[in-house]
């Protein structure tokens, strides 16, 4: 990602200045927030995991790797019209002035018994990090500063949703409901993002692999059938060897039987107990 300091500052919200070739003053960015959303795929997260400076840009972010659902027709339809109602109530917070008649955006505390709640999911944390190394260790450190941000959205997202009184403290409900979805729901989610990105490339090939064994209950696999899929790091007789090797040392697969004449086809039988995995 480049201009990755900017990045950084933008998680904070603190004013930024932007220096301009053209003018000797610079643009002053009062509260320089940008939200992030966006999707990448499993082959890439090796180079944007790995391959890249610790710098505490990456381990800001709140990832999800969930397990591929089953394909099912859509049942209900979005309400719309819900929706334009909680983004017209977000839109019609109002600013505050402050002691020098400036608009400034509303400063939400935690109340005293969130501020203990948070205490403690800092400790959680810190045992946490004990058990962990690299960019996960650097990922749970922001875990609590992170659970904030997510109780103020929570939140909010309740106030748009039942129009009551607007926000002006965050409290156990929220905060609590933040800690356990960035503690225990998201950080398993880490755990298996930064875990696939660290893993030897056959390791995560042979997985793969595995995973389409498991979901099509393959008896037979060749490195044809690989290839035809056409899988990012998958496409070669070179990368898929080293995979079927991981796989055959784990008693996954096993070479299938030449019968006939002509030259063989190196083809693999399927463990039948890995439909067991499913």
């Amino acid at each position: 990602m480049p201009d990755r300091p900017f990045w950084l500052e933008a998680f904070g919200g603190r004013s930024y200045a932007v220096d301009r070739k053209s003018s000797p003053e610079p643009i002053l960015v009062e509260h320089l927030s940008i939200a992030v959303l966006g999707g990448t795929q499993p082959d890439k997260l090796d180079r944007l995991l790995v391959q890249n400076d610790d710098d505490g840009l990456l381990a800001r972010y709140l990832v999800t790797y969930p397990a591929q659902p089953p394909l099912r027709r859509p049942t209900t339809a979005v309400d719309n019209k819900t929706l334009q109602i909680a983004y017209q109530r977000l839109r019609a917070l109002e600013p505050v002035t402050d002691e020098h008649g400036n608009k400034t955006p509303q400063l939400l505390y935690l109340d005293a018994a969130a501020q203990d709640v948070l205490q403690e999911f800092r400790e959680q944390c810190r045992d946490w990090e004990i058990e962990a190394s690299g960019l996960m260790k650097s990922h749970i450190g922001k875990l609590p500063g992170l659970a904030v941000r997510v109780a103020t959205v929570f939140a909010l997202l309740d106030y748009a949703k039942d129009g009551l009184a607007p926000v002006k403290m965050i409290s156990t409900v929220h905060l609590g409901r933040a800690c356990h979805y960035v503690g225990e729901h998201l950080r398993m989610h880490a755990h298996r993002s930064y875990g696939v990105a660290s893993r030897p490339s056959e390791i995560r090939a042979a997985s793969r692999i595995a995973e389409i064994i498991v979901a099509e209950g393959l008896t037979e696999i060749n490195t044809r059938e690989i290839q035809r899929r056409g899988l990012s790091d998958l496409q070669s007789a070179k990368e898929i060897a080293p995979a079927f090797a991981v796989l055959e040392n784990a008693n996954w697969i096993r070479p299938a039987p030449h019968t006939g004449s002509g030259r063989p086809r190196k083809s693999y039988v399927v463990n039948p107990r890995a439909e067991v995995v499913k």
